[in-house]
């Protein structure tokens, strides 16, 4: 499953196994992320390529919208970007200090090390941290 990621690395390994896993010839796309807004890039030199995500056999189970695509289908091309997964919410905090604030948050909630947010995770995050009643 897909949750909150704070390093990106084994994100896209992850993500890059699991679309080998449905099809060989995805070893030949790249996986990465544009840094400041955290979108995911797909890119491949061999061929064009296409995501069914609306007509697909999978649609209904598809991570599409986490890796902020829509429910259409993306046409055949050589690369592929999600819109951005990550907006300024103007806290006053340096990047440094949020850098130091995301590491401390994922060590206490990311109890299977994995550096992703599992539901359960973010589940005991919210609670503590972001539910008000």
């Amino acid at each position: 499953p897909i949750g909150a990621v704070y390093d990106l690395a084994p994100f896209c390994l992850n993500v890059s196994q699991l679309l080998v896993r449905a099809h060989s010839s995805f070893r030949h796309v790249s996986i990465s992320f544009v840094q400041r807004t955290r979108q995911i890039y797909f890119r491949c030199d061999k061929f064009k390529f296409g995501f069914p995500f609306k007509t697909g056999p999978n649609n209904s189970r598809s991570c599409k919208y986490i890796l902020g695509f829509s429910d259409n289908d993306l046409k055949y091309s050589d690369y592929h970007i999600g819109q951005p997964m990550l907006i300024d919410l103007n806290i006053g905090i340096s990047k440094e200090n949020l850098q130091i604030l995301m590491k401390e948050l994922f060590s206490k909630y990311d109890t299977d090390g994995s550096g992703e947010f599992e539901f359960e995770e973010f589940r005991d995050f919210y609670i503590n941290y972001l539910d008000n009643e």
